[in-house]
């Protein structure tokens, strides 16, 4: 009976069953089944190879596993030094792309890796005809590999380490997964085969996987954590040892702003005195700058809102400080609001008198005129500058240094000294500006102020935000944008032949030939030949001349 049904199995895999004729069991039924055997895995093997880029040749055994290129070299005409494969010559490869000397070294390496790969592969093959002789005598046995191979394995990431693809969202940073394309997804031995079946056949659903963020190029990770704000590259600091190692890189702190952190305290600290939350925000802006300075990075743009007179404060110091160690040289962007801190409670301020008021501001503006002139020495190359300006001597000649300045927006101070003769000297010092913006408020007990602005490289002014600020006249040929506004005359009463203030519309048709845009208003061609109708329901909305004032203000 047992030798019945084993000649049933031997029967079903194409064997014959011999019990009389011991020495000649398990003999294939025809002769031809050894044939066909040997022939598919000649064809297996010559498949694998070529998607190497490998030829497989099996009737001529000194030849066997030879690039392509080869083959077709030898058979056009031997040569005794191999040619190296085109598959060098590609961008890919920047090292091979080097001549004389480079290529024959290149070349010798390239074949000492081909020699080592030939000899793994040759291993493979062996236990893998192994199994197979296995297969065929124990069909029902465990779990065999399948004849293509199985899918390669990674190791799993570290905890807190995993990102999805849905969270790198930039077009930039998905070109640089295209670029630099990660290592392949982990599976486990359960979903092993399921995951390498889905592959072969075209499966899409393996675009869903997670992948480990651990498992991107260096220059990914990089790349998706500079789209965080300060804050939040801040808390990623304790994930883990990668991460902290990756965010004290200097290139992700190149844009460095002061106001993004927080005044409160966290949740599970239970305070209710705000002073304490205060003292405690000084001291993560001082321990942030103490860090910028630390890493020294190439700064890029620079942003910080303190009152530089709070002394207990100490944020004067810190600026000073940290401009002298970090890297400012190529610093193009500044906002700086030097006057008040807008986080500080206005209630912990004491009370002051009139006096004291003054002679606080007085003080205030001497430690700037120190803290600008310190600042612009480091900052040579600044191209756009925001900043309260206190119209001083000192000041717009430490302001001139920066000669590289193309957009300025001078913002209000307490009692400005505006002269005519300061303005002059900031507009002809700084031969590259191309954009203005005033915001001056300005008192006389004469009436009103009249100034004169000359540029030849100014192309944006805006002065819709001066109080007090008339412009008489303009040079700026290659000015195309201009912004102006008219504010109520709140000051002592003006007979009417004191305001004698020219018209805008003759300001700009001689001193503006390139004006293209007034207040928001595409200017037709013909705006220097007629005043167009709704040119003049600008006129009469801007201008303060008596022609086109028709409201109470001025």
């Amino acid at each position: 009976m047992a030798d019945r049904r084993y000649g049933l199995r031997c029967r079903n895999i194409g064997l014959r069953y011999q019990p009389h004729k011991t020495k000649r069991h398990h003999l294939p039924r025809k002769s031809q089944s050894l044939r066909n055997l040997k022939t598919t895995k000649q064809l297996r093997t010559h498949q694998r190879l070529l998607n190497i880029g490998l030829w497989y040749q099996p009737h001529k055994t000194s030849r066997h596993h030879l690039p392509r290129n080869e083959i077709q070299q030898n058979q056009d005409q031997p040569q005794l030094e191999p040619r190296r494969s085109s598959v060098y010559n590609s961008t890919i490869f920047p090292l091979f792309s080097k001549q004389n000397a480079d290529n024959e070294l290149v070349a010798e390496n390239a074949m000492f890796r081909k020699s080592q790969s030939l000899q793994n592969l040759k291993t493979t093959e062996q236990s893998r005809t192994h199994q197979r002789q296995l297969s065929l005598h124990f069909p029902h046995g465990g779990d065999s590999e399948d004849a293509t191979g199985s899918p390669p394995v990674e190791e799993s990431c570290t905890r807190g380490s995993r990102l999805t693809l849905a969270s790198v969202s930039d077009s930039d940073s998905l070109d640089a997964l295209a670029l630099f394309p990660p290592h392949p997804p982990s599976a486990t031995s359960r979903n092993l085969r399921t995951v390498w079946a889905a592959k072969k056949s075209g499966n899409n659903s393996e675009k869903n996987m997670s992948f480990s963020f651990q498992h991107l190029p260096y220059i990914c990770q990089l790349k998706v954590f500079s789209y965080l704000s300060s804050l939040e590259k801040g808390r990623l600091f304790v994930v883990c040892r990668c991460w902290y190692d990756l965010l004290r890189s200097c290139c992700l702190w190149s844009h460095v702003s002061c106001s993004e952190i927080p005044m409160h305290c966290v949740i599970k600290e239970h305070h209710n005195c705000l002073e304490v939350c205060y003292a405690r925000y000084c001291h993560r802006v001082h321990q942030f700058l103490d860090f910028i300075g630390e890493i020294h990075p190439v700064l890029h743009s620079l942003e910080f809102m303190f009152d530089i007179a709070d002394t207990k404060d100490g944020h004067l110091l810190k600026l000073k400080q940290f401009i002298a160690n970090a890297n400012m040289y190529n610093l193009k962007y500044v906002s700086m609001n030097w006057n008040s801190t807008p986080v500080r409670p206005f209630w912990l301020e004491r009370s002051f008198t009139c006096d004291e008021i003054f002679k606080k501001d007085h003080h205030r503006k001497h430690l700037f005129v120190d803290f600008f002139s310190h600042f612009t020495f480091f900052t040579p190359n600044i191209t756009t500058l925001i900043f309260q300006f206190d119209w001083s001597e000192r000041t717009v000649e430490n302001l001139l240094r920066l000669k590289q300045l193309r957009s300025l927006v001078l913002e209000k101070t307490i009692n400005p000294n505006v002269s005519q003769t300061l303005l002059d000297k900031l507009l002809s010092g700084l031969l590259n500006l191309k954009k203005l913006m005033l915001k001056v408020w300005t008192q006389s007990e004469q009436g009103f102020v009249m100034f004169s602005i000359t540029s030849r490289s100014l192309e944006y002014l805006d002065v819709s935000q001066c109080l007090g600020f008339y412009i008489e006249h303009i040079n700026t040929p290659n000015l195309t944008q201009f912004h102006v506004a008219r504010y109520p005359w709140e000051e002592f009463l003006l007979f009417r032949n004191q305001r004698n203030i020219p018209c805008l519309y003759d300001i700009l048709l001689e001193g503006a030939p390139a004006l293209v845009k007034l207040n928001d208003h595409d200017l037709m061609n013909i705006w220097k030949e007629i005043k167009y109708s709704h040119l003049q329901e600008i006129l009469k909305g801007v201008c303060s001349c008596r022609q086109h004032k028709t409201e109470r203000a001025l």
